[in-house]
Parts: structure tokens; sequence; C-alpha cells
């Protein structure tokens, strides 16, 4: 059922449904097996796609959509490795925080998430977060 429903979100990830794959990660609980971080990285991709959406109508909303991704929740386990995450959750906070005018708190964000510290399994499972949305229309019709 877990390797199931991480499939499901990933694949709901990659199609642009992020709402239906943070929805389908919050029913189940996910164990970290040795040297996996990959659902804690589908559950930050889904949810900062979901932040730029709502950064394109406004700042506020899309910050606190980049704030909630940075507390995972209980059931998903993190392992090791998550410091490329949260860099690219602070950085999102960041331009949040920049479109808001608020340039204290952008420096701080910024800083911290230059200050991450990131390893090669970190940085491998964050191939979803570089993926640009996939429109619905074009991969329901590619069906």
């Amino acid at each position: 059922r877990e390797i199931t429903a991480g499939r499901l979100a990933r694949v709901q990830a990659l199609l642009g449904r992020n709402d239906d794959a943070v929805e389908t990660l919050s029913r189940t609980r996910f164990h970290v097996w040795e040297g996996e971080s990959g659902i804690h990285s589908v559950y930050v991709a889904a949810r900062l796609e979901r932040g730029r959406r709502l950064l394109a109508r406004g700042a506020a909303a899309a910050l606190e959509e980049f704030r909630a991704t940075a507390d995972v929740p209980a059931n998903i386990e993190v392992g090791q490795g998550t410091g490329a995450h949260r860099a690219a959750v602070h950085h999102h906070i960041g331009l949040a925080l920049s479109r808001l005018g608020r340039k204290t708190a952008t420096r701080k964000a910024t800083v911290s998430a230059a200050r991450q510290k990131t390893t090669p399994s970190a940085s491998s499972g964050t191939s979803l977060m570089a993926r640009p949305p996939v429109d619905q229309r074009s991969a329901a019709a590619a069906t």
C-alpha cells in the first residue's frame, strides 16, 4: 500500500496534479528505508509547485504554502539528506517575502537557503522539483 500510494503521488505530481499528490501523501504512513528520500521529495515538490502557482496570484498565500512545506507531516518519515529540500523551501520563502517588500526577512531566508548542507543523496532526490509543470489537457490527450 505504501509503495502504491507513493507511486501514485509521484505520477500525480509529474502530471501537475499537485493538490491530488499532497492529498494522496496525507492518507498513508510512509517509512524511510536506508538511503531513501523519495517520498519527501515528492511532498516538497508538490507543495512548492502549489506555492509557485499561488505566487503568480499573490505573495501572502504563497508565503503560507512555502512555510507549510518546511513542516513535514508526521506520516512521512524523513531520513538523511534533506538539506537540498530545505534550501529550496527557504529560497521560495525568500521569493515570496521579496514580493511582499520585506527586505530583512528576505535576506534571512536567502542566507538560510544558502547555508543548508546538501549531499549527493539529497540533491539526487530533487529532480522532480526542477520539472516544469505539465499541461494537464495535453497529458490527458496523449493517453
